[in-house]
């Protein structure tokens, strides 16, 4: 990795190579152009899941399971990193673990 790498995107790139997560990573999001601004930046998730690939949206946990299902893995070994309460809420109805981020994260007492 170059000197001048962006450090996000040099950590993104350290993290596939340690762990090996991207085999079983995704994304779930109500708008695709949401995240259409960052892909360059980190790798790909396996699996995408947005608004339009469901019914109910969040806090329903329907996008979440439908995550964990397509990664063909147990909504308990999932961690979701969330930057919304109702996202929080959807992953803890889906049985998952959830992480807080941003600015709700300061602010919240639900967690």
């Amino acid at each position: 990795m170059g000197a001048g790498q962006p450090t996000r995107q040099r950590q993104a790139k350290q993290l596939e190579a340690d762990i090996g997560l991207l085999d079983k990573s995704a994304v779930v999001i109500g708008e695709l152009e949401k995240i259409t601004a960052t892909k360059d930046d980190l790798p790909q998730p396996r699996v995408l899941v947005t608004a339009d690939d469901v019914d109910r949206g969040k806090p329903d946990p329907e996008g979440y399971l439908s995550a964990a299902c397509q990664l063909a893995v147990s909504p308990a070994k999932c961690l979701v990193f969330d930057d919304a309460m109702s996202g929080v809420q959807a992953s803890k109805q889906a049985g998952m673990r959830a992480v807080l981020l941003g600015d709700e994260a300061h602010s919240s007492k639900e967690i």
